[in-house]
């Protein structure tokens, strides 16, 4: 039988341009495994998004990130908005990004003769993803949709770019959350509410956020439904201890933090201005006054190690 052509997604510019230099191991393993291989290079944000959607709407069956979270975010959503009769290409991961949270629970490896056989042998899983809409749009999300101090993060990373992983993600949390304004938002649930202020409020397919922080530590990316963390406004001082125990996640015990599952949500913004919300680790272009999520039950096709455990 012969073996499928793996399309290679590589954004040069993922971790601080790591992805470049990382590409060139991922090819020479798989061609050192006789696997056909066709690349496609970023140039810049979204450039993933049109390669996919080109990749679903042809033969394509199989590809590879080489990338972070962001990357994957965006090959997640050209594959699941093309309009296409036939499944979705299956992806792995090769991972070279900061976070690399969906890498994580794809059980990705690191090794470049790993992540070849991954690619162009692996067992095909599907993984739910999530759908947020609102008035100025959709989009698809594989591993977080959040808002609070999750976007204070964010919009203060590029200052700790130094850093990598989770240390980068804790150095911008210490900066953002001593400045931190909490957004008024109301989150239905389906038969229940929860209103105020928030610290953060973060809807998952995976378990981990931020580089390693196990904000959801029960959550599965195939059964079906979204794990809720939510935190209302706290002080500095219950913050801090928290942040410490979500790293172990073991946060969910405290009587601070709500835990659910749940297959949908709406969410209102309730003070003045409407509220910055994330996805995967990258803002949505506009703040919303209300938008609604759900979860797609297996809609990504995840390519995992044969045999490999979690």
């Amino acid at each position: 039988m012969t073996a499928p052509v793996v399309h290679v997604v590589v954004n040069p510019a993922s971790g601080g341009g790591r992805g470049g230099r990382a590409a060139s191991g991922v090819l020479a393993a798989l061609a050192e495994e006789g696997l056909e291989r066709e690349v496609h290079r970023t140039e810049g944000p979204g450039d993933a998004v049109g390669i996919a959607t080109t990749l679903a709407r042809s033969a394509a069956t199989r590809i590879l990130v080489v990338g972070g979270d962001g990357t994957v975010h965006e090959v997640a959503n050209g594959l699941l908005s093309a309009s296409n009769e036939r499944p979705p290409p299956a992806v792995a991961v090769y991972p070279v990004g900061t976070g690399n949270d969906f890498a994580r629970t794809a059980r990705s490896s690191r090794d470049p003769r790993e992540a070849a056989l991954t690619a162009g042998f692996g067992a095909v899983e599907c993984f739910d993803a999530g759908v947020v809409r609102w008035s100025g749009g959709r989009r698809f999300f594989v591993n977080l949709l959040g808002f609070g101090v999750d976007v204070a993060v964010l919009q203060r990373r590029a200052r700790f770019s130094a850093m990598g992983g989770l240390a980068q993600y804790l150095a911008a949390f210490l900066s953002a959350v001593a400045r931190y304004r909490a957004p008024q938002a109301r989150i239905d649930l389906g038969g229940e509410e929860l209103s105020g202020p928030v610290t953060i409020s973060a809807f998952t397919c995976g378990r981990s956020i931020g580089g390693g922080f196990m904000i959801n530590p029960e959550a599965e990316p195939a059964d079906g439904l979204l794990d809720l963390c939510h935190v209302p406004a706290l002080g500095l001082a219950q913050v801090l201890p928290l942040a410490a125990r979500a790293v172990r996640g073991t946060h969910g015990k405290s009587k601070h933090v709500t835990m659910r599952r749940l297959e949908r949500a709406r969410i209102r913004a309730c003070g003045d201005e409407p509220i910055w919300f994330e996805a995967d680790g990258e803002l949505l272009p506009e703040p919303a006054r209300e938008l609604s999520i759900r979860v797609a039950p297996g809609a990504l096709r995840v390519l995992v190690r044969r045999g490999g455990g979690s």
